[in-house]
């Protein structure tokens, strides 16, 4: 195949990672027919079958598996380069992706972000917030806020601080509750989607099932339904403690906490906008760190 470019190869590992074109197509945000043709006229330009198709999606032939390796060689490739090409910007301006929780963007991060834009107007940040984790290493992402007990050895960063947990309940729930003891009261849980959390196995261990309520995929939710009312809650302090329809009924075990850590690739490590925001937001947060601990080492 003469004109085979990177473009052509996005969609079949887009095909190979979703499991189905119509997936693909979603994250790539481009039409189903779109990936179709693509597909076709890849298989035709190389003039072999990279699928076979089934019911349960696209299955990569023998000679498509082949592709499918060359496709992931290439992008590591790709990707490899643009670190490269963006560790040598030296001037305070570009973009940096930023990735972190609803959690912390809400009560730790935004506070942080207009002096950072004002010291710093050239440099533009784009903010992925959400529970999903972001991949550095594939360019997701440039840096990356985030809960965890061990991050990956593939990245670079700062433990910025523990993150602890307490019960927070509204002073209404409690006072319609106030003869129920704290592991019989109804609880806000966080759902399978932080199953890998400590916090999570160590409500799991403590509750009994009947006494799960609701379960969310957001400590931000679980914060607004403890303050509407609904239940107990597990909060990380920081977040807790920044409601104001809130009360703490009882800490939780250090066990259940985790470690904040600020992360990035090790190829931007010294480009300066990368640097500038990474010194920013962790003197910001350390600036905090009463909050985020129950009591700070």
């Amino acid at each position: 195949m003469d004109n085979l470019d990177w473009n052509d190869l996005r969609y079949v590992l887009a095909a190979v990672r979703n499991g189905s074109a119509a997936a693909a197509a979603r994250s790539l945000r481009i039409s189903h027919a779109t990936v179709l043709r693509r597909l076709q006229e890849i298989e035709l330009g190389f003039g072999l079958k990279i699928f076979g198709r089934t019911s349960s999606g696209h299955e990569l032939t023998k000679e498509g598996r082949v592709i499918f390796e060359l496709a992931e060689f290439v992008e590591a490739q790709v990707t490899h380069t643009r670190r490269l090409v963006d560790a040598q910007g030296s001037e305070m301006d570009g973009e940096i992706r930023f990735t972190t929780t609803d959690a912390l963007f809400t009560a730790a991060v935004m506070p942080l972000l207009a002096p950072f834009h004002l010291r710093f107007p050239a440099v533009k940040v784009r903010t992925s917030v959400g529970s999903a984790v972001l991949d550095i290493e594939k360019r997701e992402a440039d840096i990356a806020l985030r809960p965890s007990v061990e991050p990956p050895d593939s990245l670079v960063g700062l433990r910025l601080c523990r993150l602890d947990f307490s019960v927070y309940a509204s002073p209404i729930y409690l006072s319609q509750n106030a003869a129920t003891p704290p592991a019989e009261m109804a609880w806000l849980m966080p759902d399978e989607s932080l199953s890998r959390t400590p916090i999570f196995r160590w409500l799991k261990d403590s509750l009994a099932p009947s006494h799960v309520l609701h379960a969310f995929n957001s400590f931000v939710a679980i914060r607004q339904a403890a303050e509407a009312d609904l239940g107990a809650a597990a909060l990380p302090r920081f977040l807790g403690r920044a409601s104001k329809l809130l009360v703490a009924v009882t800490s939780i075990p250090r066990s259940a906490s985790t470690d904040l850590w600020l992360l990035t690739h090790p190829n931007l490590r010294h480009t300066r906008r990368v640097q500038a925001f990474m010194d920013h937001i962790a003197q910001g947060i350390r600036a905090q760190r009463t909050a985020f601990e129950s009591s700070a080492d």
